[in-house]
């Protein structure tokens, strides 16, 4: 059903796009190119590699059916710079909708409002020192998605998103998720606050003791961000809390798990070519831990992660762009954060934008190193 939708919603969108290139309906073509070369240390080996980091193309336009009422639409798919793999059709934000006085209502595939909070106020998106590494795979791209845009109410906005049902992994119940996003913004100063939750659904694990599923509390994460961006310089700050956000059963009761992260960054803009930035992230993923002895597996000893990450910016023209800039990421005596983009951690995939990625390495006493690595990369916008 998923992918007959998917094969639906591409069909139009060529047609309607077909319909643009005719000339009905106002469109563009736009697009971003991505590529870095990587070194990377995970403190016992280190190598070069070359990464995409999320280059992508789209088509998007709209025609005006009426006055103060438009039917609106884009596709968009990401491109692999870099190595000879592809992605799947649409695989980004891609969706049609209705554009009028009451903002915006789009249905398609889409970044969620919770994880659009956050790309407003990381200062290195898509590049090494990401700071989605220590969101804890909060930032998603869901389909199935109904979504409100309000208009511009004198700086303040909102943006809702409703997930339909999907088909849980396990067992035959259906898992659904909403986030709300709401804003002000004026002139350099911006602050928003956002909301998500999971369908309990979602927390499903298999219970080893008998034959039923097992449903934790529903995740649920709030997330907060402010950002003021003058002239000469922009400051940065992101706090986030998840609760429920994976757990155990121990054969009596469900042990849900919160994780905290939070963060500052800081740019400085020497004349219209230069910028120099910085932001450290730090995430401890058991905050309850503590809480939780007797009960949890987790010990509770330091699991923080801790983000660095330096670069320099030079802006060769309005839309090429490239920079040299390193990061690191350290680990608590418990902790076994990598640095970079995309990871598999257990059943669950990180993708971070990044293209490439560590692991620690561990000495002796099983304690983990710190990754660390630099990253030389050329942007161009279209």
């Amino acid at each position: 059903m998923k992918n007959l939708l998917t094969t639906l919603m591409v069909l139009m969108i060529v047609t309607v796009a077909g319909a643009a290139l005719a000339g009905d309906m106002d469109w563009k073509f736009y697009g971003k190119l991505h590529t870095s070369i990587d070194y990377l240390d995970n403190g016992t080996d280190s190598g070069l590699y070359m990464a995409s980091n999320t280059s992508r193309f789209g088509f998007k336009g709209g025609t005006e059916l009426q006055e103060n009422l438009s039917f609106i639409w884009q596709f968009e798919n990401s491109v692999n710079m870099a190595q000879k793999e592809g992605f799947g059709l649409a695989d980004r934000n891609t969706y049609l909708g209705f554009k009028g006085e009451f903002g915006k209502i789009i249905y398609g595939i889409h970044d969620t409002p919770f994880k659009t909070l956050g790309r407003k106020v990381d200062l290195f998106k898509d590049e090494m020192g990401d700071l989605r590494q220590t969101t804890m795979g909060w930032d998603r791209r869901m389909q199935d998605v109904v979504a409100w845009v309000s208009p511009d109410w004198s700086g303040f906005g909102i943006f809702g998103a409703y997930q339909l049902n999907q088909e849980s992994t396990l067992g035959d119940d259906t898992m659904t998720a909403y986030s709300l996003m709401a804003s002000y913004s004026k002139d350099a100063f911006f602050v928003g606050a956002a909301v998500e939750g999971l369908s309990e659904t979602y927390s499903a694990v298999q219970d080893e003791f008998a034959e039923d599923l097992v449903y934790g509390d529903a995740p649920m994460g709030i997330r907060l961000a402010a950002k003021y961006d003058a002239e000469k310089f922009a400051v940065t700050a992101l706090y986030q809390n998840i609760s429920n956000w994976e757990g155990e059963w121990n054969g009596t009761e469900w042990d849900g798990w919160d994780t905290n992260t939070f963060g500052l960054g800081a740019l400085f803009r020497a004349g219209d070519k230069w910028g120099i930035k910085g932001q450290y992230y730090l995430v401890n993923p058991f905050t309850d831990a503590e809480d939780d002895a007797g009960t949890t597996a987790i010990d509770e000893s330091d699991v923080n992660g801790n983000l660095i990450a330096l670069g320099v910016d030079h802006y060769m023209s309005k839309s090429v762009r490239v920079y040299f800039q390193w990061a690191m990421m350290g680990n608590g005596e418990n902790a076994g954060f990598g640095l970079g983009g995309t990871t598999i951690d257990g059943d669950r995939m990180f993708n971070n934008g990044h293209g490439t990625y560590v692991d620690p390495s561990y000495d002796d006493d099983g304690k983990p190193k710190n990754p660390m690595g630099f990253s030389v990369g050329s942007v161009i916008k279209f």
